[in-house]
């Protein structure tokens, strides 16, 4: 069973200032297929996003997109759970760029970018029993 729409906004609201911060970081430590890690993206994405408005420079919106995904962690005892989290982040961050930058494309080595902070940050690991095994990457 994964973790419900009511579940996640009400997790959302416990946190709403700091999940709209590029910066502060999260850990799902269950993450599942990733429901939380999707909504804390898309969280900090609209911070992106305000930013990127007054600015209007791509190459800022992709670093602070690459900030985001580096603040966000997860870990979940299945391989199968873990990929599809990290596709589902991929596909989020392709589907928000194209949404909001409409025509611009994205730099070279972008999203290679944005997958290799995803396969740091969202691991394979047993939170309960196997802690001391699990390592993650601060960007």
């Amino acid at each position: 069973m994964y973790t419900g729409e009511n579940e996640i906004t009400a997790m959302i609201a416990l946190v709403d200032e700091d999940a709209g911060s590029i910066e502060s970081r999260f850990l799902e430590p269950s993450c599942g297929n990733g429901n939380f890690l999707v909504a804390i993206l898309n969280k900090k994405l609209t911070q992106v996003f305000d930013l990127y408005s007054s600015q209007k420079r791509q190459d800022h919106v992709e670093f602070n997109i690459l900030r985001a995904l580096s603040s966000i962690y997860g870990v979940d005892i299945s391989p199968e759970n873990v990929s599809e989290s990290i596709e589902r982040m991929i596909i989020h961050v392709k589907d928000w760029y194209s949404e909001k930058l409409h025509t611009l494309q994205p730099n070279d080595k972008f999203y290679t970018s944005v997958e290799y902070i995803l396969k740091q940050n969202i691991v394979v690991g047993d939170m309960i029993n196997g802690v001391k095994e699990i390592v993650f990457v601060e960007f």
